[in-house]
């Protein structure tokens, strides 16, 4: 993880408890969504009772007064440690909307380097209701995906050779967005930070909801321990509690540790 982020991502986890404590949200934490039915291997039809909201999971009720509330902790949720560093503000506002707005049917095309820059959110939420099943929706999601990050590539290169008669819908936003830094940056280097980042509303509120039958001993162990018990959050933020994510470079567990590190100080049975 980058310095960057996961310093910004600690000063989020002390923004959770406004999350949790959200109305919408707190709704959704008893039932999980479902994606796929096991009888019928086609998308379930999306639960319509309050607890279980598809509103709740897909579509976020938190607006801009309410995630500025979180960042300016005007409820004095937050302790010391975990303020926002200074200069940091744009990177933890950006990676909140992830966490709290977006949902893992949304795409957010943007600058890695500079996050209040936004070029598209790409909605597939209407894809997910109408795919046949996941692995249909995967398959159209992510060249529709490649077609438009293709496109602001396109849009780079053509800002890049300067006389052009018409520029394209992403060379017109690449300039008026990029326009608005504070300080001027070469092309070369906003196209090198151009990345994507799906949406984690739905896997954070079903993380919660996961979390729920741990977080008071978490909470205790880490208190005995002397450590600031927010800490047990970054869980949330690593596998949205999921004890059997696997990440490519083999982090594996609710707290995504790495083999070596494992070994050096977990207890691992030696079965695996």
């Amino acid at each position: 993880m980058q310095p960057c982020r996961s310093r910004a991502l600690v000063a989020l986890i002390a923004c959770a408890g406004s999350l949790a404590s959200a109305i919408p949200v707190r709704a959704a934490l008893d039932t999980p969504a479902s994606w796929v039915s096991p009888e019928t291997s086609t998308p379930e039809a999306e639960p319509t009772s309050s607890l279980a909201a598809p509103w709740n999971l897909w579509e976020s009720h938190i607006d801009g007064t309410q995630l500025q509330q979180m960042l300016g902790d005007t409820e004095n949720r937050v302790p010391k440690e975990f303020a926002i560093p200074a200069g940091m503000d744009e990177q933890v506002r950006f990676w909140l909307r992830i966490y709290t707005v977006y949902s893992s049917r949304q795409a957010v095309i943007f600058d890695e380097a500079h996050p209040e820059i936004v070029y598209e959110v790409v909605d597939f939420r209407n894809l997910a209701r109408t795919s046949r099943n996941r692995a249909a929706f995967e398959i159209v999601s992510r060249q529709m995906l490649k077609e438009r990050v293709d496109a602001y590539r396109a849009g780079f290169a053509q800002l890049k050779r300067r006389k052009v008669a018409r520029l394209s819908a992403e060379a017109s936003t690449i300039r008026r967005l990029s326009g608005g830094l504070r300080h001027a940056h070469r092309l070369d280097e906003l196209q090198k930070h151009l990345r994507v980042q799906w949406g984690q509303r739905d896997q954070v509120i079903q993380g919660l909801r996961a979390s729920s039958g741990y977080r008071s001993r978490m909470d205790h162990v880490f208190e005995q321990m002397k450590l600031p018990k927010e800490l047990t959050l970054l869980s949330l933020v690593e596998s949205s509690f999921n004890s059997k994510a696997l990440s490519h470079a083999g982090a594996a567990g609710v707290w995504q540790f790495m083999p070596d590190s494992g070994a050096e100080f977990l207890m691992i049975h030696p079965s695996g």
